[in-house]
C-alpha cells in the first residue's frame, strides 16, 4: 500500500494517530523531537533505517536546521515519501503489533533477528534443532540473502497482509 501523495483529501484517523505516536516520543514535550527520538518513533513504525538513512531523513525534516523537528514537517515527510508505506490507520497498528511481536525475538535489539537469537528462540520453546536447520529456517525466511531476518522480511512470512 502506497501512502497518500497529497493530491487525495488528508485521513484524519490516520494523521492523528502518527501525532498521537509523535507526542509520545517528543519525552521533553516540548513539540519536536530530537534525532534520538527520531529513531525511536521510526523503529515504532516499524522502520529501521540505517544511521545515514536517518541522518538524511532527520535533516529533510527538520526544517528549522536547529537539531529539532516538529510534526508538520515529520507529517508532510510521512505523507509524500516512499519509505513509509502504510497508510492505513488499522494497518498501522498491526504493524506495531508485528514489530512488538519481532521485538521478542530481536533478543540482543540489533534490529535483526540473527541465528544467536534464533537459538536462544529454539531453546526457549523447547526445540531440538540444530545449527544448520536454524540456519535454513532462517534462509527460508530472509530475503536479502544475508543469513539474519529483518523487520520486512519478518512481516512477510507473517503474512498479515502489511
Amino acid at each position: 500500500i502506497m501512502i497518500n501523495t497529497g493530491d487525495e483529501a488528508p485521513d484524519f484517523r490516520l494523521k492523528a494517530y502518527v501525532k498521537s505516536l509523535f507526542m509520545q516520543y517528543d519525552e521533553d514535550h516540548s513539540g519536536t523531537i530530537s534525532a534520538r527520538e527520531f529513531r525511536k518513533l521510526c523503529i515504532e513504525l516499524g522502520y529501521f533505517f540505517t544511521v545515514r538513512e536517518q541522518n538524511e531523513i532527520f535533516a529533510m525534516c527538520d526544517v528549522n536546521r536547529n537539531g529539532e523537528v516538529e510534526f508538520g514537517p515529520f507529517w508532510k515527510f510521512w505523507k509524500t515519501s516512499k519509505k513509509f508505506r502504510i497508510s492505513d490507520p488499522a494497518k498501522l497498528k498491526l504493524c506495531r503489533a508485528a514489530l512488538e511481536q519481532f521485538r521478542r525475538y530481536d533478543t540482543d535489539g540489533s534490529g535483526r533477528i540473527t541465528l544467536s537469537d534464533y537459538k536462544k528462540i529454539s531453546e526457549a520453546s523447547g526445540w531440538h534443532t540444530t545449527d544448520e536447520q536454524l540456519r535454513q529456517m532462517i534462509a527460508n525466511i530472509d530475503k536479502s540473502n544475508k543469513g539474519e531476518i529483518g523487520f520486512e522480511d519478518f512481516v512477510v512470512w507473517l503474512n498479515w497482509g502489511l
